[in-house]
């Protein structure tokens, strides 16, 4: 389910002819993306329980660099599905993007602890660790993703 209702965030947010070369466009990417908004808060109106809902919502409030309801949707998703690695390690991101390392090392290890073989995990963990001066632990999760099959964002 969730591919799918990240394929319609796609569509809905990347079109494939490019509106901004048009001399008269009345839509920009901002608006396709705001109109996503919309569509995706209406399935939440209708189904508050719709996790895919709010991940999908908490990515586009993230590209248009609202982080705080991105942080708020992708902890709505973690309050409903709690075991899910993947949604720990999106607000881990969007905490590592925002310079909040204490809370992202605790997203990725949540991550990483609902799933040990989650290389990107590692990997976003490993970075935080180089942020701050944390070589030896920043060594260990490198070799880890590296392990995995991830070497790069």
């Amino acid at each position: 389910m969730r591919i799918s209702i990240f394929i319609l965030t796609i569509t809905l947010v990347f079109p494939i002819i490019s509106v901004s070369q048009t001399k008269d466009n009345f839509f920009t990417y901002k608006t396709i993306r705001e109109n996503a908004i919309i569509v995706f808060t209406e399935i939440i109106e209708t189904n508050p329980n719709d996790a895919d809902a709010y991940f999908n919502r908490g990515v586009i409030y993230d590209w248009l660099q609202d982080y705080t309801k991105a942080e708020s949707d992708f902890s709505k998703l973690i309050q409903i599905k709690p075991k899910d690695a993947f949604a720990h390690y999106c607000l881990g991101e969007l905490y590592r993007r925002s310079h909040e390392y204490s809370k992202a090392l605790n997203s990725y290890t949540n991550a990483i602890e609902i799933n040990r073989l989650f290389g990107p995990a590692y990997y976003g963990r490993e970075y935080v660790y180089k942020e701050i001066n944390l070589n030896n632990k920043s060594y260990k999760d490198f070799q880890m993703a590296k392990s995995l099959g991830v070497t790069a964002y």
